[in-house]
Parts: structure tokens; C-alpha cells; sequence
């Protein structure tokens, strides 16, 4: 096989393995946006009330972020007073530079602690009702936002720099971030309104629905769905997620369709390739039978000949005008004697 072949046989192979690829997360963020249109859109967290004989089930909800007990952040920006927020994330990364093979440095970093504190609570949207969020840090979405940073610049003794730049590895510093769900922070949030055993006091969640020794929350759905919260509005989360299945979609369809040109570019010079092959072998197959034919002749003169051929001189044999290709196979190479094909 050529390296052309070769070339377009993997392009080809590489461009529907990332169309396949490109297929399966259209697919996903397809069905995403569906189990999102699904969810029950519940108008004010009042009507909450209305839905307690229907639990569980999946509902987008809106309102702003309620807690009696908020968590203060340790990292503030400057000249602002400290966050107080209901879930903080608190990361920690070493960042180096790395020399690669072509002797270029790279910056990169290392997480080296990431924790998250979350504190009970709930949305609240005026209404009289508040809704409990029961591991609202386990969502997706974007709801955490950065509130604090802070950058320390990495002291090392010279031997140390030394035996980093021998090793390739140069350390540049430590970076600590903190990004939180701020207390009266307006979300969207899809869950299972759920009912759950009421352990905890009244005072914490003041103003959630509550029937016979049980609390209404939402939470991540048991039986698997979508669990978001997000700043964003629901229909423009789906629209989002709409147009990347149809770009996914799009590009796949580029891909496979690219994948398929090449390979079958590739098949077609494979077959003229093995029709040219077996066009040669033909030639020299009847360039053999000429060969053992004359052979046998010179073997025995005169048999096959006619009278007035056997009476015809024998004089010198003149070549014939015209290009002559000369393969031997029989025998070794000669440049007097050779098979013509």
C-alpha cells in the first residue's frame, strides 16, 4: 500500500470516528434540552401547594437565593466587604512552567485542593413560600461565580531553580480562588420536588411546605434527569443548548461525509492499482506461453513450418519499428535475449 493510501485510509478512519463523536454529544445535548422542556414550569413557588399530591416530579423553579446562616468568604476583592454566600468552592492550583521536546516552556497547573461548603438553603421569591435545595452544589450549571482570587509568587533557592531547569519544571506560584452562590442571587433551578423526612428545626427553613412530619424540597432526581441551577433564564438555557446539538450535528455530518470521501478515494485507487496489476500479469502470462512456444519450435525445425517456409534462407533477423518493453522472468537478464511483452 502507498503512503497515499495509508494517509487517506486513517484521514478517512479519524473523520468518522469524530463525526460518530460529534453525533453522540448532538444526541446528548438533544435529549438534555428535552428533559428540560419537560420540566413543569411552576409560576411562583406559592403554587407549590397545588402540586404536593402529583410529588415527585421534575420542575423548574425560579427565585433568589435564601439562608439564615450564611458562609463568609476568606478571599475578598479589594475595597469590598466579605461575600456571604449560601455555597462557596474553595480551589487551590500550583501553576509551573514545563519545558516539552521542542525545548519551548509551557505554562500548566496542578489542582492541589478543591473543598466546598454548602450551607442549608432555599429560593425564595416572595410569594410566602420558600422551596429547600437539598446538595445544590452537586448541580450543573452556572451558578458559582468568582468573588475572590489571590496569587503568591513561588520563592525558591537558587539550587532549587537549578535542579528545576535541568528537570525541565520551572514553579511560578500558587493560585487560590473562591467562587460562590451569593446570598439573594436571582436562579433558575430544575429539579424533583420531593417529599422528605423533616429533621431538621423550624427555624431553618421557615416558610417551606410541610405536611404531617415531611418537607417539601428539590432535589436530584432519584431515577436520573436533570439537576440545574443557573443564572440564566430556562428558554435560554434550551435555546443554548438547541443550537450546539445543531452545530454538533452539522459538523458530524462534515465529518462522515469527509471520512466517506477519502476512504472511498482511496478504494478507487486501490482497485485501479489492482487492475493495472492484473493487466501486467496477463502480458507477461502470454509473453511466457510465446516463450515456451518458440522454444518448443526451434526444438524441433521444420515440424510446424510449410514447405515453402522450410525452402525460404535463413538470413539475419531484422527488429521490428516501435517501442519494445523487455521484462524477463525465465531467464537471467540479457540484453540480446529477452521476452518481449
Amino acid at each position: 500500500m502507498y503512503p497515499v493510501d495509508r494517509l487517506l485510509n486513517w484521514g478517512g478512519a479519524t473523520s468518522l470516528a469524530l463525526g460518530g463523536l460529534l453525533s453522540l454529544v448532538a444526541l446528548f445535548k438533544s435529549k438534555e434540552a428535552r428533559q428540560l422542556e419537560a420540566a413543569y414550569s411552576v409560576p411562583s413557588l406559592a403554587a407549590l401547594k397545588q402540586l404536593l399530591k402529583v410529588v415527585p416530579l421534575l420542575v423548574a423553579v425560579s427565585g433568589r437565593v435564601w439562608t439564615n446562616k450564611p458562609i463568609k468568604g476568606q478571599l475578598t476583592r479589594a475595597n469590598q466587604p466579605p461575600v456571604e454566600a449560601a455555597i462557596i468552592q474553595e480551589r487551590e492550583e500550583r501553576e509551573y512552567a514545563r519545558r516539552t521536546e521542542l525545548q519551548l516552556w509551557v505554562r500548566d497547573s496542578d489542582l492541589v485542593r478543591s473543598v466546598v461548603t454548602e450551607a442549608e438553603w432555599a429560593l425564595d421569591d416572595g410569594s410566602g413560600v420558600r422551596l429547600p435545595v437539598l446538595l445544590g452544589s452537586d448541580a450543573s450549571g452556572d451558578f458559582l461565580q468568582l468573588v475572590g482570587e489571590e496569587y503568591q509568587q513561588a520563592t525558591e533557592s537558587i539550587p532549587r531553580q537549578l535542579v528545576g531547569e535541568i528537570a525541565g519544571r520551572r514553579e511560578l506560584g500558587t493560585r487560590k480562588q473562591e467562587r460562590a452562590l451569593k446570598v439573594g442571587e436571582a436562579v433558575t433551578a430544575v429539579g424533583e420536588l420531593a417529599q422528605v423526612k423533616d429533621y431538621h428545626h423550624p427555624s431553618t427553613y421557615p416558610d417551606a411546605v410541610r405536611t404531617r412530619g415531611t418537607m417539601y424540597v428539590l432535589r436530584a432526581p432519584k431515577a436520573g434527569g436533570p439537576f440545574l441551577i443557573t443564572r440564566q433564564q430556562l428558554p435560554d438555557v434550551i435555546a443554548s443548548l438547541r443550537a450546539a446539538s445543531n452545530t454538533c450535528q452539522q459538523l458530524s455530518l462534515g465529518f462522515v461525509a469527509l471520512g466517506a470521501g477519502l476512504l472511498l478515494v482511496s478504494a478507487v485507487r486501490q482497485a485501479w492499482d489492482w487492475w493495472q496489476l492484473r493487466k501486467m500479469r496477463s502480458k507477461i502470462e502470454r509473453a511466457r506461453q510465446a516463450r515456451r512456444a518458440a522454444a518448443s519450435a526451434a526444438a524441433t525445425p521444420g515440424a510446424d513450418a510449410s514447405p515453402e517456409q522450410q525452402e525460404q534462407p535463413q538470413g539475419p533477423v531484422v527488429p521490428q519499428e516501435g517501442p519494445t518493453c523487455v521484462i524477463c522472468f525465465d531467464e537471467p537478464p540479457n540484453m540480446e535475449a529477452c521476452c518481449d511483452i
